[in-house]
């Protein structure tokens, strides 16, 4: 995503490794402090006073991610949050002057990244809408989904791959999004009703995790997903509409995936206990002392007339 954000000179600074011309942080006033997302909002204050952010599409360090489910969640409800907040100040992107049209677009793509969390929760419970209320998520025939939906998200999921450099991977995707879609969308109307006056939640990172935790509310949501889900296969809708051959074939594929992808996800919130952190202080040791001879090498001279 980066660098093709670059490529429209509207790449975002990162809290890691992200590295700041003293006298551009001097000009927009020092670092932002408005909002709990201070990388975001900073890129956002560079770009309106007519300054370029950049993507180095170089490996020169090592960070460290969240280690946890709980760290994973609580960073990216922060994040959801603090791109509201950059987005509803007055002199943001979306309200601000100083900004160009594909500037405020890339905002609003942003955005939008965090509005379709409450429509996976919707993926999740549309086949148990139609099993157990009648209401049909897809009004198609069977065949028009296969023929059509399938090849649609078969090749959604190539590109994605493809372009991600097969980081993106089908399924692996979905569950990495599934599991803090609950509480991401708790966040989202949170941050709508008041996305003002809330503390900074600092991801945890460097834990120790010597025993095994479960998230039991996520992990019992998805598992009730998956139980509603199968007797619904099995059973047909409450009211009916088990009658209905072409809805029932659909909602079962779909009630395929989502099952499969609710058990990922379920099995996703328990914390395995964690091996040692050596290898990674090699790796960054050995990246980090790369990096330094690279940009600390002396300059080789060019030869002189006498030399040629």
């Amino acid at each position: 995503m980066q660098p093709s954000k670059d490529g429209w000179g509207t790449a975002f600074c990162v809290g890691t490794s992200c590295v700041v011309r003293r006298d551009a942080l001097t000009m927009i006033g020092g670092m932002p402090q408005e909002t709990v997302t201070e990388d975001i909002h900073l890129t956002y204050r560079l770009l309106q006073k007519g300054l370029k952010t950049r993507w180095l599409n170089e490996r020169l360090s090592v960070g460290l991610s969240a280690e946890s489910l709980s760290g994973y969640i609580t960073q990216r409800c922060r994040w959801c949050l603090g791109t509201i907040q950059v987005a509803l100040l007055r002199d943001g992107p979306f309200l601000g002057k100083g900004f160009t049209i594909l500037q405020r677009l890339h905002c609003f793509h942003g955005l939008l990244f965090w509005f379709c969390r409450p429509f996976i929760l919707l993926l999740m419970a549309a086949p148990l809408l139609y099993y157990f209320l009648g209401l049909p998520a897809i009004l198609m025939e069977p065949e028009a989904f296969f023929l059509y939906a399938l090849p649609m998200v078969a090749g959604m999921w190539a590109f994605h791959a493809w372009v991600s450099g097969w980081r993106s991977l089908p399924l692996f995707t979905e569950v990495s999004q599934m599991v803090s879609a609950i509480p991401i969308t708790i966040a989202l109307f949170h941050a709508l009703l008041h996305p003002f006056g809330r503390a900074f939640k600092v991801t945890a990172k460097g834990e120790d995790r010597g025993r095994v935790e479960v998230i039991y509310p996520i992990a019992g949501t998805f598992l009730a997903v998956i139980v509603l889900t199968f007797i619904g296969m099995l059973n047909g809708p409450l009211l009916g509409t088990y009658n209905d051959l072409d809805g029932f074939s659909v909602a079962w594929a779909w009630s395929s995936w989502s099952t499969r992808s609710c058990r990922c996800s379920s099995v996703s919130n328990f914390r395995e206990k964690r091996s040692t952190r050596s290898s990674f202080h090699s790796t960054a040791r050995d990246m980090s002392r790369a990096a330094a001879d690279r940009l600390l090498a002396p300059s080789i001279p060019y030869p002189s007339a006498r030399q040629r």
